[in-house]
């Protein structure tokens, strides 16, 4: 299954921005069926006679159109800024995030903010930068330490939506906030224990606006106050770390709620899937046709898996196997029955067969 969310999906998703319009035509959905169905036929090991749906359900993979649409409804929402409608939820463009394209920036305006590892060494102001999620509360915090006395602390909560992530961002802004209260300084230290922040304003290129705006940020103060940043490792003991830890937990429901106004790309994609599920249950659920209808008995209910099913265990799922009944169905045979003398299909030979009894007692 690796190889095919890695490899084959991506690539017969390949320009969906380009010609995600054309999904509701009827071809477009038949030819992504059949381009997905033999990937999915090679992996469950299944009969050709299979019917997609059924294919889909035991491989646990969404149907190809249903993953384009979502694809394409992304693209739209995030590189167009088009509202879309997804089932019957509606995504407006400006509930999320949108990504700069770094290609619309300058080479010269491509900064890095390198940082070190250096410890506190309790001199001069040192300021630490902590976010918390507890039970869906978001909380970011700020203490400043003027050799080891600490003289301001901030602490905020979140719109519940919001990742830590982005509390650790807000972080930074509080403090660069405060920097900018203060007149010209020595050397100002910012510690903060979020690697993936760091490592975000080391690159050169970004695609979110607010990782460079705090490098512009950086770059303006440190003209009058020379900022340095420093990754600490969390919960080690480091007295500042800690106490920001502290008041970013703080999550009462008194405190100042700061708005975002924008909820993160990855709960985009988690809403899209949960809307993916949600259709496919519907239309596995109420499909008219007899396709899958058997399997359906069986996986009432479908699911997204990694399972890998014997070659035995999907003929079982599927219907389509070695057993009298399917040999009459496709006109192989014309002995629907079993030796024992019922109809041999493949629940009988699983629940009552006497010929097949100590394998249902296994």
């Amino acid at each position: 299954m690796k190889i095919y969310y890695e490899v084959i999906e991506p690539y017969l998703l390949f320009g969906v921005g380009a010609w995600g319009n054309r999904l509701k035509l009827k071809k477009i959905k038949d030819s992504q069926y059949s381009l997905q169905r033999r990937p999915l036929i090679k992996i469950t090991k299944a009969y050709r006679t299979i019917s997609t749906e059924a294919l889909q359900v035991i491989a646990g993979v969404v149907p190809l159109d249903m993953k384009a649409k979502g694809v394409f409804g992304k693209f739209l929402l995030t590189t167009i800024n088009k509202e879309i409608k997804f089932g019957s939820k509606i995504f407006k463009w400006e509930d999320y995030e949108t990504r700069l394209d770094p290609h619309n920036i300058h080479p010269a305006d491509n900064i890095s903010i390198t940082y070190d590892t250096h410890k506190p060494s309790g001199e001069e102001i040192e300021i630490y930068t902590d976010g918390s999620k507890i039970n869906d509360q978001v909380g970011a915090a700020i203490v400043v330490f003027y050799y080891n006395t600490e003289i301001f602390n901030r602490t905020i909560r979140l719109s519940d939506f919001a990742t830590v992530y982005q509390a650790e961002v807000i972080g930074i802004q509080m403090a660069l906030e405060f920097i900018s209260t203060i007149g010209p300084w020595n050397k100002i230290n910012l510690y903060t224990n979020s690697l993936s922040e760091l490592e975000a304003l080391n690159t050169f290129k970004t695609s979110k606006q607010e990782i460079l705006a705090i490098k512009n940020d950086i770059l303006e103060m440190s003209k009058e106050k020379p900022i340095a940043l420093h990754w600490i490792p969390a919960h080690t003991g480091i007295r500042g770390n800690e106490t920001a830890d502290s008041y970013a937990k703080k999550l009462q429901r008194d405190l100042i709620l700061k708005k975002l106004q924008r909820n993160p790309l990855n709960n985009l994609k988690n809403a899209i899937f949960h809307v993916q599920i949600q259709i496919w249950q519907e239309s596995w659920a109420s499909s008219t046709t007899k396709n899958g209808r058997h399997t359906e008995k069986l996986i009432p209910v479908v699911s997204i898996h990694t399972k890998t099913f014997s070659h035995f265990i999907v003929e079982f799922l599927s219907g389509h196997g070695r057993f009298p009944a399917y040999f009459v169905r496709f006109g192989r045979s014309l002995n629907i029955k079993c030796p024992c003398g019922a109809v041999g299909d493949t629940l009988k030979y699983v629940v009552s067969c006497p010929f097949t009894e100590s394998m249902q007692k296994n």
